[in-house]
């Protein structure tokens, strides 16, 4: 399976992200996200940037809440679907950009006060996401905040997954623990200001979540993790 995963492409990654996958990802339920508008620490003044924005349903959240939104993707079809979600709702400051991330970033230095992940890390392998956690933290403003939401590699069903007992979703190439993802946020810069477990926004894996509060086991039942990150004030 590693061997498998080594020899991802872009080309390959663009495949495993066409019109089949932008069809599946316009079901995805709005309130995988709603729930997480708690977590977000914004103003009016807000710039935010979501990378792999996909149809922009973080958009729809958040729109009456910020200043400015930015969405980027390398999918042609997921542009074309954020831009008619944009239209939807009558949000004229929103602009979207069908780009390299490393590309879009060098272009855009410092001017964001917020940057957006959302269910994005786990498509990428480590080494390229690395380099993508670096050049998102140059859009960022001083004191700038990177929200990451992401699958939890140690839920016991991911873990299945991993062992090939259950089967995985293919674009998952690197779903990672919270330990993982926290030593390449640290790797690519960024400050941890604090990490979530949340239950998964699926009704029928919230159960397991009831067994999130026991003892050295809890991490196991919890699907999701929340990471607020941002840059450090010595940058």
């Amino acid at each position: 399976m590693i061997e498998e995963k080594q020899l991802l492409n872009n080309e390959k990654l663009r495949e495993m992200h066409g019109t089949e996958y932008v069809n599946t990802y316009e079901k995805k339920p709005l309130n995988r996200l709603i729930r997480l508008r708690k977590f977000f620490d914004l103003t009016k003044e807000s710039i935010i940037v979501d990378f792999a924005c996909g149809n922009a349903m973080l958009l729809e959240v958040l729109h009456d809440c910020i200043k400015e939104y930015h969405g980027v993707d390398f999918s042609t079809e997921m542009i074309a679907s954020a831009k008619k979600r944009s239209e939807k709702l009558s949000f004229f400051n929103s602009y979207f950009y069908e780009d390299d991330i490393n590309i879009f970033s060098n272009k855009n230095i410092s001017r964001f006060d917020a940057a957006f992940a959302m269910d994005f890390s786990e498509h990428v392998l480590d080494d390229e996401w690395v380099k993508i956690l670096s050049s998102i933290k140059k859009t960022l403003k001083l004191k700038g905040v990177l929200y990451l939401h992401t699958p939890n590699g140690e839920y016991f069903i991911e873990i299945l997954k991993n062992k090939g007992i259950l089967k995985q979703f293919p674009q998952h190439v690197a779903v990672r623990g919270a330990e993982h993802n926290l030593k390449l946020l640290i790797d690519a810069g960024f400050k941890i200001v604090k990490i979530d477990y949340l239950s998964h926004y699926e009704w029928r894996q919230k159960p397991f979540a009831l067994l999130g509060v026991i003892p050295f086991i809890g991490k196991y039942f919890k699907a999701r993790l929340f990471i607020k990150a941002e840059t450090a004030i010595n940058d």
